[in-house]
């Protein structure tokens, strides 16, 4: 029974984690639908438990449940699908309309403007007068928020930290802008945006 349910469990996994989404396991605006994946994917792995477990029952003589167990097979078979199409049908998360406010400041310590760097190097950010809090906050407050971490106008990274590691980026000139924002993902008010643009040489 532990192997089947092993194997179920690798589906059901490849299956939600390999569906395409903007912001997987970085919180965003599929933030929702990635906690409802999960939610049904876990609910799946105890619908095929409890199959298995009927049909070991009913291989021993039970009856009731054991006997039909087979109208667990849809639910166990729909549960995955809809965990892999969350993105479509589960509210999106957008920010508030009212901005948090902050009297944070948000630097970029390194790298320094026009600086020459490689292919991969670290960005490292200094805030003052804010406090970085988890990805998974969700209320707004004042001056609590974390961090994005764009590459020419593109979000390259979500973080909780003051330090982020950017790879493999194209040789050229490149700007790399950091931005404290609250907790929903959305702007402080006023915005609070670091910006540098460097040379990357291969």
């Amino acid at each position: 029974m532990s192997a089947r349910l092993g194997r179920w469990a690798a589906l059901t996994a490849a299956l939600v984690l390999l569906t395409p989404r903007a912001a997987f396991a970085h919180g965003g605006v599929y933030a929702g639908a990635d906690n409802v994946a999960t939610v049904l994917a876990a609910a799946d792995l105890g619908v095929v438990a409890w199959f298995l477990r009927l049909r070991k029952r009913a291989r021993q003589g039970a009856r009731g449940w054991a006997t039909r167990r087979w109208v667990l097979l849809p639910i166990a078979v729909a549960l995955p699908v809809a965990a892999a199409t969350t993105t479509s049908w589960v509210p999106k998360n957008t920010p508030s309309r009212t901005r948090p406010s902050t009297v944070a400041r948000l630097g970029i310590v390194s790298p320094r403007p026009g600086q020459v760097v490689g292919r991969s190097f670290t960005v490292q950010l200094e805030l003052r007068g804010g406090r970085i809090v988890p990805l998974t906050t969700v209320r707004n407050r004042p001056n609590a928020g974390h961090v994005h971490v764009s590459v020419d106008g593109r979000v390259y990274a979500m973080t909780s930290g003051l330090r982020q590691d950017l790879q493999d980026l194209s040789p050229g000139r490149h700007v790399v802008r950091a931005e404290f924002v609250a907790a929903d993902h959305g702007p402080f008010k006023p915005p609070v945006v670091a910006e540098v643009a460097v040379e990357v040489r291969a």
